[in-house]
């Protein structure tokens, strides 16, 4: 009575779960966009002017490899209650994240009419404690402003 109870049991679900299946219907078409798919913008090192350098850095410490605290930011202590931070456009190799997008705010405060910012290379530094590190990074950027042009 059990093996017939668990087998009507077992029927009614599947028929019920397999019911659902034919519902959901997708077709994909494939169409044509009226813009160009890519746009190039030729540039050469001739129509940029070169602005300038300067190196971004702070430096953190990590107890447990859990916890993390900020000491200071471009050699200077830091405000927790304001921060800012820099978004650049995913132009390069190197990714500016976490906490370098803090001290790269220093790089647009010197340079605020440039137009490309370029990360030269991320230098990392870390020091071993008892259960714990201190870590310290610097990017140095150059920054170029692109020629006006003569017409």
């Amino acid at each position: 009575m059990k093996n017939r109870y668990y087998l009507l049991l077992m029927i009614t679900a599947l028929a019920v779960l397999s019911s659902c299946t034919g519902l959901y219907n997708t077709a994909r078409v494939n169409s044509a966009g009226f813009s160009p798919e890519h746009v190039y913008l030729e540039l050469e090192k001739s129509d940029f002017e070169y602005l300038g350098e300067t190196s971004v850095s702070y430096v953190s410490r990590t107890y447990f490899g859990i916890f993390t605290m900020l000491d200071s930011i471009n050699g200077e202590v830091i405000n927790r209650r304001e921060t800012s931070t820099v978004n650049f456009s995913k132009n390069s190799d190197i990714r500016i994240k976490g906490k370098m997008r803090q001290a790269a705010v220093k790089v647009v405060d010197m340079f605020p009419d440039a137009d490309q910012f370029i990360p030269v290379h991320l230098k990392t530094t870390k020091e071993q404690m008892f259960l714990g590190s201190i870590v310290r990074k610097e990017v140095l950027f150059r920054t170029y402003k692109l020629k006006e042009s003569e017409k």
